[in-house]
């Protein structure tokens, strides 16, 4: 009689213990923790690119004028035209660009009320002076 051998079974590889499928909602909570806005075109790009993918602007980098030395140095400049540059800045909280806001405009008020009662008294001293009544 032949004797019958049981053959040995092979070792099996180790296998990859299986990934937890996450749900979809934390699947997009995490991709889009591991991005960031670019402060020039406002696109999202990945956490760790350097550049820019849409625009090629450096990623981290912050332009002057969404700053808070901008801001205040570009209203000097140009009043309140600045706030379209405040409510575009990434950096600024919503709370911020409201104060900025508010001030600005009441700042601009209180500058434009006495620029305007000079103006209508040059405008009238000088209708006056050309009518002859002084």
């Amino acid at each position: 009689m032949d004797s019958m051998e049981t053959p040995t079974p092979k070792p099996m590889p180790p296998q990859k213990p299986a990934e937890l499928a996450l749900p979809p909602e934390l699947l997009a909570a995490q991709e889009q923790m591991a991005k960031v806005q670019c402060a020039f075109c406002r696109k999202m790009v990945d956490k760790g690119d350097k550049f820019c993918r849409y625009c090629g602007k450096e990623v981290g980098k912050v332009p002057f004028r969404f700053t808070h030395a901008g801001a205040a140095g570009m209203f000097l400049v140009i009043g309140p035209l600045n706030l379209f540059w405040i409510w575009r800045s990434p950096v600024m909280s919503r709370n911020t660009k409201i104060f900025y806001t508010f001030f600005y405009l009441s700042l601009t008020v209180m500058v434009l009320i006495p620029v305007v009662k000079s103006l209508k008294a040059i405008i009238d001293l000088y209708s006056g002076a050309l009518s002859g009544n002084l």
